[in-house]
């Protein structure tokens, strides 16, 4: 009997200090939980920021200002572009578009405008390369208020060569057709395409087209 008793004693003492140091856990989280919840918040904006100045520096190489962002985020509507995009390929290039056949240019035509229900995200990360399209929004003053990244929707990528050697290789369609999303905002009054060029120090931007939104 006095061996039971001992065991039962040894049992609820340890069923006792369980549940102290449970409650003593539970409260120090709770208490932390804020201060955690403060430094995300903080560490995202100094994401935001430091995206906006990469966006800046590149813009101010290519003559371009960006002006202050616009509050899209908490936007009610935003608008959708349908737009037909043809390539131009150097010496009379045909079907698919090696990256050296593309010409700078294109035609853009804005074949539909809709303004739909909800918020556009905003852009959190600032990856730059060639194959990428920055597509940016500018006001009355030229001033660039919105931009977004995308890949270049002309991509495509094909395995090339032999079956011993194959490797993957670039090519583009000539003709595409895409949605863009972007802000729903009487200031904005064009959009434009640039595509990302390196020259072997910095990536520079070359104008491929513009839509009005007007």
């Amino acid at each position: 009997m006095s061996k039971r008793h001992t065991a039962r004693t040894l049992i609820s003492a340890l069923l006792v200090l369980l549940i102290v140091v449970t409650t003593y856990l539970a409260q120090t989280v709770r208490k932390d939980a804020p201060q955690n919840q403060n430094n995300l918040v903080v560490k995202d904006k100094g994401n935001e920021d430091r995206v906006r100045n990469n966006v800046s520096s590149l813009l101010a190489r290519a003559g371009l200002n960006l002006g202050s962002p616009l509050a899209h985020a908490d936007a009610q509507t935003h608008r959708q572009l349908r737009i037909h995009w043809r390539s131009f390929g150097k010496s009379d290039s045909s079907g698919l578009l090696k990256t050296e056949q593309l010409a700078s240019g294109a035609t853009l035509t804005r074949t539909a405008s809709t303004v739909r229900t909800g918020a556009i995200p905003r852009e959190r990360s600032f990856e730059l390369s060639t194959d990428r399209i920055l597509i940016t929004a500018v006001d009355g003053t030229d001033a660039v208020r919105w931009w977004r990244l995308i890949v270049d929707p002309r991509l495509v990528r094909a395995e090339v060569g032999s079956t011993s050697d194959k490797q993957s290789q670039d090519f583009y369609l000539p003709d595409v057709e895409l949605a863009v999303e972007c802000p729903d905002d009487q200031d904005l009054k064009q959009v434009r395409f640039y595509r990302p060029t390196w020259n072997g120090q910095e990536f520079q931007l070359e104008l491929i087209g513009a839509v009005a939104l007007d």
